[in-house]
């Protein structure tokens, strides 16, 4: 692997990871949430617990990014842990299906934003395409 510039600055990296971690789940959720778990406290704490349960994880990659320098991210830690066929499956399979259902994901989040949910006047394949734009 090849050496990468460090370029990006402490404010890009920590708006970088805010935007990974959150994403837009924060504009869907806590409807939900809220008509599930009555007691505000409640909601707090489940907040709480899942944010600790983000920091781990996101430590655990920082600590993997420090033991393996290496441009590629989680393609290098498998490859170091389980060898070159895992790290090539996840790699296919991450680009086949991860961020393409991620990206369909955002679109039917955007389309429920803009149309509205239940819009029964567009249907499903339209608004999908609309969204997907």
């Amino acid at each position: 692997m090849t050496d990468l510039r460090r370029s990006l600055g402490t404010w890009g990296g920590a708006a970088l990871l805010v935007g990974t971690m959150i994403g837009g789940g924060i504009f869907r959720t806590p409807g939900p949430i809220a008509e599930n778990l009555s007691d505000a406290r409640l909601i707090l704490l489940l907040w709480l617990f899942v944010g600790i349960i983000s920091m781990c994880g996101a430590l655990t990659l920082a600590e993997l990014a420090t033991m393996l320098p290496q441009t590629g991210g989680t393609y290098v830690y498998l490859r170091a842990a389980y060898g070159d066929g895992a790290a090539f499956v996840f790699g296919w399979l991450y680009l086949l299906a991860a961020i393409p259902s991620g990206v369909a994901a955002l679109a039917v989040f955007f389309d429920e934003l803009l149309l509205g949910a239940g819009s029964s006047w567009i249907p499903i394949a339209a608004s999908a395409t609309i969204a997907s734009l």
